[in-house]
């Protein structure tokens, strides 16, 4: 079988009614404008991000070549349902018009033997051989995941894959690919080589269909509505870059390009002998796509842009910097899908983030974070300069707490130790001090937008006394300090006298500190 996605079922999904299928690609879409798909059974969490803005390019970009296109109205109509209800016969047409000089379907097909024709995700070849191309047996193998001494999530594990463990791998590794040395280059989507592909946006369905058709049709949206400014070739850019022919040395500009282009950023084949699936695969001279100097600031509608070095979003979605995401326009500009539109209205909602952290060489960890609106709070989110105001004025008390009142007194602590020690040699208290700090600040992370809804709320009632509205907030603070300071006081090494001497000193100090620094 050469798998040609659009009508041979490769890609297994878990239903909402826990039925296991697999389904052809217009029939996922198919089943995503039903709001059918609990899960793909093949994804790994780090693909979760390039599958879906996939399914959401391809949508937008198809859907925007068939001009006669007719979509339901934004407000009152469900996520799932914004972009009208096709059938997987319907899709299938749909999806050709983006490769209609293929008669065979080449460019979604898996394996195609002729190498002067694209296959999925997989450059025709110029040269018209792969001799001299190497090869890999696994797909996690050609996955972007790189472990030193294989640590964490293991490679070379799916000794028996199904086409779809091929299918994610090889998209993952075409769109969000990193720099990994000579003739390996990463994708345009990412401010550096080192840095990652991240993904943000506000959710009004925890299922994919609802997010599907929210963020296709919002992209659909933004065609019309001339949100591009960089000089893309919205008419007749190329779409799906592995059409075109690849023999390394040269790159594409953006002006060659429609905006919501899949890249890929590796000249790659797949292979199969006796149905044993390998893949082959060589370096580059060059990046596919010529966007360096963009630093990764190409318009992506889920990657904010870092004002600081006006790239994309390659920061660690830690409280402070999605706070600074959502409401500091000064910190980071917004990108198209984090934004609340028409559509939204009535939907409850959350915000989620996503990447992949990188350094170089290897991969850290895979990052998902949340920040859930209360129903009840829903109306305040539109509310952005209210909450710049309380969340900086947050931020900065947490900040004194660590740095003012828990590092100080932890120091103090030990430096006591010390002295009653008579001089003995011992902790300094920094390595204390370090992790103390750490342990509040993992506090702050996972309750700061809890206590932002609340504030917030007391805010629009009583919005000229923040010793009122922030009360909530200073009150988690003090108690979480203390929790973190009498941890440390409890295992501090000492007894009798000398230790009741040295836990006094440092009482002292941290509630002399907290009435100084923590107020209002």
């Amino acid at each position: 079988m050469k798998y040609n996605l659009l009508c041979d079922p490769c890609i297994r999904v878990r239903l909402t009614n826990d039925n296991i299928l697999p389904l052809t690609l217009p029939g996922v879409l198919s089943a995503l404008s039903r709001n059918e798909i609990e899960s793909f059974l093949a994804l790994r969490s780090h693909q979760a991000h390039p599958w879906h803005a996939f399914l959401c390019q391809l949508a937008a970009m198809a859907l925007d070549l068939c001009s006669e296109q007719k979509y339901p109205p934004l407000r009152g109509t469900p996520p799932h349902l914004l972009l009208g209800e096709h059938s997987e016969e319907e899709w299938k047409n749909i999806l050709r018009t983006l490769t209609s000089q293929f008669t065979f379907d080449e460019p979604w097909t898996m394996f195609v033997d002729d190498l002067s024709k694209p296959a999925f995700l997989q450059p025709p070849v110029p040269e018209g051989n792969l001799d001299a191309w190497k090869e890999e047996s696994f797909p996690d193998n050609m996955d972007v995941l790189v472990q030193s001494k294989n640590l964490g999530v293991k490679t070379g594990k799916v000794v028996e894959p199904n086409i779809d463990d091929w299918i994610f791998a090889l998209l993952s590794l075409q769109t969000q690919a990193a720099f990994l040395g000579a003739g390996n280059y990463g994708i345009a989507r990412q401010n550096g080589g080192f840095a990652t592909r991240p993904g943000v946006a506000l959710c009004t369905d925890s299922h994919w269909g609802g997010q599907w058709g929210r963020d296709t049709r919002i992209l659909i949206e933004s065609i019309s509505e001339k949100k591009y400014k960089l000089d893309w070739d919205i008419k007749e850019g190329t779409r799906l870059i592995w059409i075109e022919p690849w023999n390394g040395n040269e790159s594409l500009s953006i002006q060659q390009l429609h905006p919501f282009f899949i890249e890929i950023a590796r000249r790659i084949r797949l292979q199969k002998k006796r149905e044993k699936i390998f893949v082959k695969y060589t370096g580059t001279k060059t990046p596919r796509i010529d966007a360096k100097a963009l630093k990764g600031n190409i318009e992506d509608p889920w990657i904010p842009i870092d004002m600081s070095t006006k790239g994309a979003l390659n920061k660690r979605p830690n409280y402070e910097v999605m706070r600074n995401i959502l409401f500091d326009r000064s910190t980071f500009s917004p990108c198209l899908l984090q934004e609340f539109y028409p559509c939204d209205k009535g939907n409850n909602f959350f915000i989620r983030f996503r990447m992949l952290s990188r350094k170089k060489g290897s991969t850290e960890e895979y990052l998902e974070r949340v920040v859930y609106v209360p129903q009840e709070k829903k109306s305040l989110f539109e509310k952005k300069s209210e909450l710049k105001k309380i969340s900086q004025t947050m931020i900065a008390l947490a900040k004194n707490v660590e740095n003012k009142v828990l590092w100080f007194s932890v120091i103090s602590l030990y430096r006591i130790k010390q002295e009653e020690g008579k001089g003995k040699s011992g902790s300094c208290g920094k390595a204390e001090a370090t992790q103390v700090v750490k342990e509040f600040d993992s506090a702050v992370d996972l309750n700061f937008f809890s206590f932002l809804w609340d504030c917030l709320s007391i805010y629009s009632k009583d919005p000229t006394s923040p010793q009122v509205y922030l009360s909530p907030w200073v009150t988690f603070l003090k108690s979480e300090a203390e929790k973190q300071f009498n941890m440390v006081a409890k295992n501090v090494s000492l007894s009798g006298p000398r230790r009741y001497r040295a836990i006094s000193f440092a009482e002292n100090i941290f509630y002399v500190r907290i009435r100084k620094y923590l107020i209002v």
